[in-house]
Formats: structure tokens, C-alpha cells, sequence
């Protein structure tokens, strides 16, 4: 991994190129060689305008042992759904310290919405009253991904409130996200267990 440090500061020159899959063959490029050194370079990726390019900025990041709260929170906030997904992935894998409860309480839906399917995911002692919160949101999809939280756990409540979002729904795209929502939280149910 280290062997190839001495290429870092011709890589990090490479990350203004014009072309996403060159800037983010090297970000993966840094991550993967280990240079500290490319750590701030690599921040500043997490606004690129492809999210090609952010999704590996995060990886990067921890790959060299660098991601902070403020960089898992930055990705799990990104515009692009594969961003978030690979940074909650990652949180998983790695037990980084992101705190899902705080997330949950951004000014954003889709934070809140993610963070609630963390929190429904990870199960900690915080989460139902958190769920049990966001079941109130102004927002119909946070409020139906605590509800599927709750529901994954065992939660009646959270099943009711399921079966409401499903009956008054004729967006396909919703029935997706409900789908990928309950791969995300790794539960063995599926949906026809709520028809």
C-alpha cells in the first residue's frame, strides 16, 4: 500500500481534471497507495459536481483511516442516493461514529429519511424514541421510513402505518424505495408479508 507514495503529489495534480472517471480513478488511486498527505485534496472532492467522484472521496477517506463525523455526515447528506447508500455501507462496515439521531433532525428530508432507516438498522437505545418522532414529520417518506424501521423491529405501530402508505400510493417509485428501504435495514421480510 505504501509503496507507491512518492506518485501521490503527481496524482493529487490529476484531480482537477475535466473528465469524473479520471478524477475518480484517482482519488481511488490515493485512497488505495495511503498518502496522508492527499487527505485535504481528497475533502475537497466531496463537492464535485459528479457522484461518481464524491462516492470514492468517502471511500478514500477511509481508506486512509481519515473520515470524520463531518465527512460521513457530508456523503450521507448528498444530493445522490448512491452517494448516501455507499456512505451508509460504509458506516456499517466500519462502526464509524456517526450519530443518526442528530442526522435525523437535519433540514433535509432524504437525511432525516436515511437516518431513519439507520437508526431502524443499527437498533440502539435511542432509536424508537427517534422513530417514534419522526413518525410525525412533515414529510410523508421520513414519516414512512420510521415507520418501516419500527416496523423491521418488531413494532406494530410502525406496521399500521405501512399498510396506510401502501393502500394510498399508486407511485411506483415509492413501492421501490419501500423495497430498497427494507434491503437497507437488512430485514428477512418482505412486502407481501403487508398485502
Amino acid at each position: 500500500r505504501f509503496k507507491y507514495r512518492e506518485s501521490g503529489p503527481l496524482l493529487v495534480s490529476k484531480l482537477n481534471d475535466t473528465q469524473d472517471l479520471v478524477r475518480s480513478a484517482v482519488v481511488d488511486a490515493l485512497g488505495q497507495i495511503g498518502d496522508p498527505a492527499a487527505v485535504a485534496a481528497i475533502r475537497t472532492l466531496q463537492k464535485d459536481p459528479s457522484p461518481r467522484v464524491r462516492e470514492r472521496a468517502i471511500s478514500s477517506l477511509v481508506w486512509l483511516d481519515a473520515a470524520t463525523d463531518e465527512d460521513f455526515k457530508l456523503a450521507l447528506q448528498d444530493q445522490d442516493s448512491h452517494v448516501r447508500e455507499i456512505a451508509m455501507r460504509i458506516y456499517s462496515a466500519n462502526g464509524a461514529g456517526v450519530d443518526f439521531v442528530k442526522i435525523s433532525k437535519d433540514n433535509t428530508p432524504q437525511a432525516r429519511a436515511d437516518a431513519a432507516l439507520q437508526l431502524g438498522r443499527l437498533w440502539g437505545k435511542d432509536a424508537e424514541p427517534r422513530l417514534r418522532e419522526l413518525l410525525l414529520d412533515s414529510n410523508p417518506t421520513v414519516q414512512t421510513c420510521a415507520a418501516i424501521a419500527l416496523w423491521a423491529n418488531g413494532r406494530a405501530d410502525g406496521e399500521a402505518i405501512l399498510r396506510k402508505s401502501l393502500e394510498s400510493t399508486s407511485d411506483h417509485d415509492m413501492l421501490l424505495g419501500l423495497a430498497s428501504a427494507f434491503a437497507r435495514i437488512g430485514n428477512e421480510k418482505s412486502l407481501k408479508s403487508l398485502e
